[in-house]
């Protein structure tokens, strides 16, 4: 924070100048030597197997999910932190509504995706018992019917000889007669 206590001026010649601590500012921009790292024996790793992390969980008091993230210091500096743990960032007109770490958490944890009404079906089995019903996980198109009664190859076949389009307009354009009704040609 010492940049910010010099300043800059200006003389009546012209020429622009720092005043203030400006030898501490320039040391502090040089690099500094790098710290060594502790060895790798010295560090204890500390592990929890799934079992103990729920045994802890379900010790934990639902209280701290009230503390107030009300300051905007408080507020930034946990985003900061979960930003740099766990790589979701979160944008700052979310950040603004959160009072709360339940608030927080609400924002952070995405929720998870509803079902596909195929998947709901599948899982229920009571419509695929029945001989006359079949559940798709996308939409049956015509070519797709075509293809279940085996017609699409004849189809594709009989298209290429006419060097007709298979899918699509093949750079046709849609409606002639609409160009005719207006004039155009």
């Amino acid at each position: 924070m010492r940049a910010l206590e010099t300043t800059i001026e200006v003389r009546e010649t012209g020429v622009v100048a720092l005043d203030g601590h400006v030898t501490s500012v320039v040391a502090a921009l040089k690099a500094q030597p790098e710290v060594q790292e502790v060895e790798p024996e010295l560090k204890e790793e500390f592990a929890l197997d799934a079992q103990q992390a729920i045994e802890f969980r379900k010790s934990w008091d639902k209280s701290w999910k009230t503390i107030s993230l009300e300051d905007p210091r408080v507020k930034f500096a946990v985003n900061k932190r979960v930003q740099q743990l766990t790589g979701h960032i979160i944008p700052d007109h979310k950040l603004l509504t959160v009072n709360t770490v339940a608030g927080y958490l609400g924002v952070l944890v995405k929720p998870a995706p509803a079902k596909k009404l195929a998947e709901v079906i599948e899982q229920k089995g009571e419509l695929q018992a029945l001989p006359n019903v079949a559940v798709y996980n996308r939409r049956v198109t015509p070519i797709d019917k075509e293809k279940m009664v085996g017609r699409w190859k004849l189809i594709v076949n009989e298209l290429e000889k006419r060097d007709l389009p298979v899918v699509g307009t093949g750079g046709l354009s849609g409606n002639v007669e609409k160009k005719w009704a207006r004039g155009e040609s």
